[in-house]
C-alpha cells in the first residue's frame, strides 16, 4: 500500500479545508483606523509600528502631526510674516486664517460628520484668537500709550498702524470676526458651558488690548485676571461633566493664556522691577496651586505642580526681601523673607497628599529657614537680627515638638544653638550690663512662652492633626 505524502503546497491544493484563516500583515488597519502590529514578528517595522499604536489609531496620529504643523506655521508667520505688505495686512491674514481654520472645522463636523478632526480645526482656531487680540493690542499701544515706557522692539514684536481711523476699521473687522470664531469654537468643544466661557475667554483676552505696558500695572493686573478667572471656573466648572474632557479642559487653559502673553511680553521687552517679580510669583503660585488641587492622579503630576510651587515660594520670598530693603532697614529684608517663604512653604505643605512629599517639603523649609536666620545674623550682626532668628527657631522648634516632627526639632535646635554661640560675646555682654533686671526679664520671657506652650499647643496638635488626616 503506498503512501502519499503530501508538501505544504500540494495540501493546499489538495483540500482548500485545510487553509486556515489569512496571516495578518505587517500593518492591519481596520475600518476605525485602528492600527494592529502581527504579534509574532519582531522586525523594525513592527516595533515602529507598536509605537505608532499607542496614539490609539493612525488617523490620531496624523491628526497630531497636522496640528503640530499648523501651530508651527503660526509661529512662522508671526516671526516672517508676508512679504511686501504693511502690519494692517497682515493682521488681517491673520484673521482669515482663523477663519479658514474655523471653515475646516465646520466643514468636518457638519459635511463628513466626522468630530475628532472638527474639534482639532475649532481648538486651533480658539488658540488663534488671544493671539490675534494680543497682536490687536500692540496696533493699539502703537496709537495710544497710557504710560511712558520705552522698548527698542524686535522685528516680530513690532507692529505699527497708520492712524486712528485704519485702527477702527481693523477692530471692528476684528471684534465681529473673533466673537463668531469664538462663540462658534466654544460652542462645538464644551457646549454645556458655551456661555460663561465664552464671556471669560472673550474678558481675559479683551486684557490685551490696554495700552499699558509698565510692569508696575502689569502685574498687580495679571494678579487680579487670574485670581477672577480662578473663581469663575471654580464657580462655574466644577460640576460641569463636559468640561473634564480634553477639549474643556484645553477651552480652560485657554482663559489664562492672555495674562500669560502679558507677562511674557512685560518680561521680554520691558524693565521689570523687584516688586513686579513678587507679585507675578505669588499669582502663579495661587495658579499652580488651584491646578494641583484639581489633580486626583497621577500622584507624580501632583508633586512635580508642588515641586514648581516651592520654587515659586523662593522667588517670591527673595524678590519680596529684595524689594522691602530698598526703603527699609536691612533687617527687614531678613524678616521678609522668613514670613514669605515660611509662609507659603506651611500652605504649601498642608495640602499635599503624599506623606513622604510633605515631610520632605517641611524639612526643606526648616533647613532654608535656618540657612535664612544664620546667614541674616552672620552679615547682619544686629541685635534686632539676633532677636528676630531667634524667635523664629524658637517658633519653629514649638511647632516641630507639637508635631512629633524629630529632624525638623534637630534643624531648628541646632540653628538656635549656632545662633547663641555665634551670638555669645552680646550675650555675655548684655547679661553683664544688664544685672539682675535683665535675668529676670529673661527668665519672665521664657515662663511666658512655656505657658503659651501648655495653653494652645495641645489645641494647635489637635488641629494639624485633624488637618492631615
Amino acid at each position: 500500500m503506498s503512501t502519499l505524502v503530501l508538501g505544504p503546497e500540494s495540501m493546499l491544493e489538495h483540500d482548500a479545508s485545510f487553509v486556515g484563516p489569512p496571516k495578518p500583515s505587517a500593518l492591519d488597519v481596520h475600518a476605525n483606523g485602528t492600527l494592529q502590529a502581527e504579534p509574532v514578528s519582531k522586525s523594525g517595522l513592527a516595533q515602529v509600528i507598536s509605537l505608532l499604536g499607542r496614539f490609539g489609531s493612525l488617523s490620531s496620529f496624523i491628526r497630531v502631526l497636522g496640528v503640530g504643523a499648523v501651530v508651527a506655521s503660526m509661529c512662522l508667520f508671526l516671526v516672517d510674516g508676508v512679504s511686501a505688505i504693511n502690519d494692517t495686512q497682515r493682521f488681517y491674514t491673520m484673521l482669515a486664517f482663523t477663519g479658514l481654520l474655523s471653515a475646516g472645522g465646520f466643514a468636518l463636523a457638519f459635511v463628513l460628520k466626522e468630530q475628532r478632526g472638527a474639534r482639532s480645526f475649532f481648538g486651533l482656531a480658539l488658540l488663534s484668537v488671544p493671539i490675534n487680540f494680543a497682536v490687536l493690542g500692540a496696533l493699539y499701544y502703537s496709537v495710544f500709550q497710557f504710560d511712558r515706557t520705552s522698548a527698542l522692539y524686535p522685528s516680530v514684536a513690532h507692529w505699527e498702524i497708520l492712524d486712528v481711523a485704519s485702527l477702527g476699521m481693523v477692530t471692528l473687522v476684528a471684534v465681529a470676526s473673533l466673537l463668531l470664531v469664538t462663540v462658534l469654537s466654544v460652542s462645538i468643544m464644551a457646549r454645556e458651558a458655551r456661555v460663561w466661557l465664552s464671556v471669560a475667554l472673550l474678558g481675559s483676552c479683551s486684557f490685551l488690548l490696554l495700552p499699558i505696558r509698565d510692569t508696575t500695572w502689569i502685574a498687580p493686573l495679571v494678579a487680579v485676571l487670574v485670581v477672577a478667572l480662578i473663581q469663575v471656573v471654580r464657580k462655574n466648572g466644577e460640576t460641569v461633566i463636559s468640561l473634564k474632557t480634553l477639549s474643556g479642559r484645553f477651552v480652560q487653559a485657554l482663559l489664562f493664556l492672555p495674562p500669560g502673553i502679558m507677562l511674557f511680553r512685560s518680561f521680554w521687552l520691558y524693565s521689570v522691577s523687584d516688586l513686579s517679580v513678587m507679585v507675578i510669583a505669588l499669582t502663579l503660585f495661587a495658579g499652580v496651586r488651584y491646578a494641583s488641587q484639581r489633580i486626583e492622579s497621577p500622584v507624580v503630576l501632583a508633586n512635580a505642580l508642588h515641586s514648581v510651587s516651592a520654587y515659586l515660594a523662593i522667588v517670591a520670598a527673595y524678590f519680596g526681601a529684595l524689594w522691602v530693603h530698598s526703603f527699609l532697614p536691612a533687617v527687614f529684608l531678613e524678616i521678609t523673607f522668613i514670613a514669605l517663604f515660611g509662609g507659603l512653604m506651611f500652605e504649601l505643605e498642608s495640602r499635599v497628599q503624599s506623606k513622604w512629599f510633605a515631610r520632605f517639603i517641611s524639612v526643606a523649609n526648616y533647613t532654608v529657614l535656618a540657612a535664612a536666620v544664620l546667614f541674616g545674623l552672620i552679615f547682619l550682626g544686629s541685635l534686632l537680627s539676633f532677636v528676630v532668628g531667634s524667635l523664629t527657631t524658637i517658633v519653629l522648634a514649638v511647632l516641630s515638638a507639637i508635631r512629633k516632627r524629630r529632624a525638623e526639632l534637630f534643624i531648628s535646635g541646632m540653628a538656635l544653638a549656632a545662633m547663641l554661640l555665634l551670638y555669645t560675646d552680646n550675650i555675655v555682654w548684655y547679661i553683664n550690663h544688664a544685672g539682675w533686671f535683665g535675668l529676670a526679664t529673661l527668665g519672665g520671657l521664657a515662663i511666658l512662652s512655656a505657658s503659651l506652650i501648655e495653653r494652645f499647643g495641645p489645641v494647635l496638635s489637635l488641629r494639624i492633626t485633624q488637618k492631615r488626616s
